[in-house]
């Protein structure tokens, strides 16, 4: 699959079942919106062996209105490589319509020139996301990194900012893309063996766990042996607000 000039989302399953993109290489995004491969409301289903570069999201799993009588469930994504120009790397949400998403897993991937969020979960609708774990992936930053804009007219004048897109995010919150009224959860999440290599060895992309409400927690958050240019490192700092609880570091 050689998507050139793609319009919008490239390859998107809706409220489908065991469904599995083997050995894709997707190439020749350049517009916003042209993520790669988008699950809806699907179970079951797996992305492997494939490589991507998309403007905007590489892999992500969603829920969305129409579909949402189902939820995400059983997705694995593993032996991947990803470069996004400009979105995720590897996601979940940002449209979370759906009663749950759970049992997700990514793993053994390669996340190469990351633009915005590498490792996310972004929780703006009523899903309880929650048995998910991002597992054995290899981080790759360079100085030449650019902080993410958006161009809203062709008169904008580009002023990038050099920045290194956020390692791991994970926040719940209601805003433009949400369509529920109610808020979610975030728990039960794992992210173990995550190598994370840059050209500067005092520099090292954020981590943020950030809950809507006390109502609305992101909660046991586990993050396992986190390395730096080979090195194990634990005393990080994780950028959290008050609606988090039990995030471990080991």
């Amino acid at each position: 699959m050689r998507g050139l000039y793609s319009a919008g989302l490239t390859a998107t399953s809706a409220g489908c079942r065991n469904i599995v993109f083997d050995n894709i290489k997707m190439i020749g995004m350049w517009r916003y919106n042209s993520d790669g491969v988008d699950f809806y409301n699907c179970s079951d289903c797996a992305v492997k062996n494939s490589f991507f570069r998309n403007f905007d999201d590489c892999i992500c799993v969603k829920g969305q209105i129409g579909w949402d009588t189902e939820k995400s469930s059983n997705i694995t994504v593993e032996n991947c490589v990803v470069w996004a120009d400009w979105g995720c790397s590897l996601e979940i949400g940002v449209d979370t319509v759906a009663d749950e998403i759970e049992g997700i897993v990514f793993r053994d991937c390669d996340c190469l020139h990351n633009f915005s969020r590498v490792l996310s979960i972004g929780e703006g609708d009523r899903a309880k996301i929650h048995n998910v774990r991002f597992e054995n992936i290899r981080v790759e930053y360079t100085d030449e990194d650019k902080k993410a804009m958006i161009q809203k007219s062709d008169d904008e004048f580009f002023a990038p900012v050099q920045a290194y897109a956020p390692l791991i995010h994970l926040h719940i919150y209601s805003g433009e893309w949400s369509e529920d009224t109610e808020g979610g959860e975030i728990y039960d999440v794992i992210f173990k063996d995550i190598s994370v290599y840059t050209e500067s060895e005092e520099r090292f992309p954020d981590i943020k766990i950030e809950g809507m409400n006390k109502n609305h927690l992101c909660q046991n958050i586990t993050l396992e042996n986190i390395t730096h240019n080979g090195k194990k490192i634990n005393d990080f700092s994780v950028n959290k607000n008050e609606f988090t609880k039990n995030i471990k570091v080991k």
